[in-house]
């Protein structure tokens, strides 16, 4: 029998996840365009400064500039193909991956994501090699072989597809199987972020570079005693063969309760002298002493606790629009699709507690005397890393993690 209240009940379904639709598309495209006009602000701040920075010489620093033009370039070309990208899973993507993704089997959803994974996977691949073999190579950052290469991608493909599919796995369990699935899910998440902490330097690291234990004992020593000043105790200390891939400089320390390592990259030990070391040590301590690596976790943590209530609000229309049907694979699909829109714009605020880890672990550095050491290391490092040493309001306010090295050596200046 007609039921002419059937028709306009379903055509109103339409119209709403026809909206709901548009509304996404335009959230995506206005993140885009916030990365576009941000890079486009830093362009045009970085071609229209033409300051005397005394503390930096005057080549080094037009280099520097040149590099941070070029990245923020690189940058706008990324922003859209990473929009050119959404728009393929949007429009064509999807639909290809619905048989796996609402089936009833928890075996085919996990199948999906890690078929959508993996397919993400390979789509952004000709941005890492144009990264790595453009604009890497241009500014003579990359030492890296096609074959080196190669073997490091796999490597990540394969360790993606292993946790990825691990998390999804248990994600869509609990996602089909309580109420208050976010909770759990969150949970996961959670010990996921505090589980990557401990695994990557001790056993995801030594995957892709070669630890050797530190022979130079002058370094050695200082940095052990340095540490028990500090209320530490660093167990290992290591170099990192890291500058086979990249001359970058870099160190990053690891481990649990009062028990460290260390370890430092080739190209900073090659650089860097003996008493830069040490700031830089000192100011990594420091980010422990103040407990800054708890606050950064729980920073993030926070975020995702935010992503995954709102996760949990959604309703069926939601998945309905991007033709899905409401169930654990496509919740943690709409999670990976949408979760870096949503927190760019949670950065500003993250970002802001970043900054001032970064100026505490500086002044930490200093009051452990290697004030002067700490300038001197972030000069080495501005200049050998080709960072440019100031920004615009706006890059900062997003983008950055760390502080502009100029506002980090006037605040050391100033202790």
């Amino acid at each position: 029998m007609y039921n002419p209240a059937k028709k306009y009940s379903n055509k109103e379904a339409k119209m709403e996840q026809k909206t709901i639709f548009l509304v996404l598309i335009l959230f995506y495209t206005l993140y885009t365009l916030s990365k576009i006009f941000v890079s486009s602000s830093q362009i045009r701040f970085l071609k229209n400064f033409n300051k005397e920075l005394p503390e930096f010489d005057a080549n080094e620093l037009e280099k520097a500039k040149s590099y941070a033009i070029a990245k923020e370039r690189f940058a706008l070309f990324e922003s859209i193909f990473d929009m050119s990208i959404f728009c393929l899973w949007i429009f064509v993507g999807l639909k290809f991956l619905h048989p796996l993704l609402s089936s009833d089997s928890l075996l085919a959803q996990t199948s999906g994501v890690m078929a959508f994974l993996a397919a993400g996977f390979i789509l952004e691949m000709p941005v890492k090699i144009a990264s790595v073999f453009w604009l890497d190579k241009k500014f003579g950052f990359t030492a890296t072989t096609p074959g080196l290469f190669a073997s490091d991608k796999l490597k990540e493909f394969l360790l993606t597809m292993f946790f990825g599919g691990a998390l999804s796995f248990v994600s869509i369990l609990f996602i089909n199987s309580f109420a208050l699935w976010w909770l759990f899910v969150f949970g996961v998440i959670a010990a996921f972020i505090i589980g990557a902490n401990i695994l990557y330097p001790n056993f995801i690291a030594p995957l892709f570079n070669k630890f050797e234990k530190l022979e130079n004992s002058e370094i050695t020593d200082g940095l052990k005693e340095l540490a028990r000043r500090s209320g530490f105790e660093l167990n290992e200390i290591y170099r990192i063969d890291a500058g086979k891939r990249d001359t970058r400089l870099n160190a990053y320390f690891a481990g649990i309760g009062k028990s460290k390592r260390v370890a430092l990259y080739d190209t900073l030990i090659e650089k860097l002298s003996k008493e830069e070391i040490f700031g830089v040590v000192a100011h990594e301590l420091g980010h422990f002493k103040h407990k800054h690596i708890l606050s950064s976790m729980g920073t993030m943590m926070a975020a995702f606790f935010f992503l995954c209530f709102l996760l949990g609000a959604l309703e069926a229309p939601f998945y309905n629009a991007i033709g899905l049907e409401k169930n654990g694979a496509a919740t943690v699909v709409v999670f990976m699709l949408f979760s870096s829109a949503a927190l760019y714009f949670l950065m500003p605020l993250i970002n802001f507690i970043y900054k001032k880890n970064e100026f505490e672990a500086d002044a930490y550095a200093a009051k452990m005397g290697f004030k002067e050491s700490m300038i001197g290391a972030l000069k080495t490092l501005a200049k050998e890393n080709k960072a440019f040493p100031v920004a615009s309001k706006i890059k900062i306010f997003f983008d950055y993690t760390h502080p502009p090295i100029t506002q980090r050596i006037e605040k050391l200046k100033a202790l």
